[in-house]
């Protein structure tokens, strides 16, 4: 039941917690640039979110970048045109590479690399483990006909624990 799933006893509590707060993050992005009254305190208000979004790529906080980019994306800010032309161009063009970085084309395709070839400890975009998890559980069945286990699936899933528990026991 879902009010055992989000017991505070549970490992799955705290990542409901991480997830609730991923969109926080965002918001407070998208607020703070739009709260700005003119255009120069704007784009200087975009510089820094965009460096630090780059400093979080740096120590390998891959959902901090995912977070910031989400703002820097969404329609309150991306239309803001006289403001993005008062961005300096390095700003623009690291904004660029993080996009790049942190885009689902490919089921996350550059971030999986990244995160292939840091050295841990790193934080993941958890968005896209759920999604994995996702299509494995809603993609194959649990037993096949004659009520025989699906060990495709189950190997699948221990694949997907095990490389998660390399990840946690790498950051301990």
């Amino acid at each position: 039941p879902p009010h055992c799933v989000l017991s505070r006893n549970t490992h799955f509590y705290f990542l409901h917690i991480c997830i609730a707060f991923s969109p926080q993050v965002s918001r407070l992005v998208v607020s703070e640039i739009i709260s700005r009254p003119d255009v120069s305190e704007r784009a200087s208000c975009i510089e820094k979110w965009s460096a630090i979004a780059d400093i979080c790529r740096c120590m390998q906080n891959y959902n901090g970048v995912l977070q910031i980019c989400a703002a820097l994306v969404n329609s309150s800010v991306h239309r803001l045109r006289r403001t993005w032309e008062r961005v300096n161009k390095q700003t623009r063009a690291s904004v660029d590479r993080l996009q790049t970085l942190v885009a689902s084309d490919g089921r996350f395709k550059n971030m999986r690399e990244a995160l292939h070839r840091c050295d841990p400890p790193c934080i993941p975009y958890l968005g896209m483990y759920l999604t994995d998890l996702s299509f494995i559980e809603e993609g194959a069945r649990n037993s096949k006909e004659n009520h025989l286990v699906n060990f495709c699936k189950m190997r699948m899933v221990s694949d997907f624990g095990k490389m998660n528990q390399k990840n946690a026991n790498d950051t301990e």
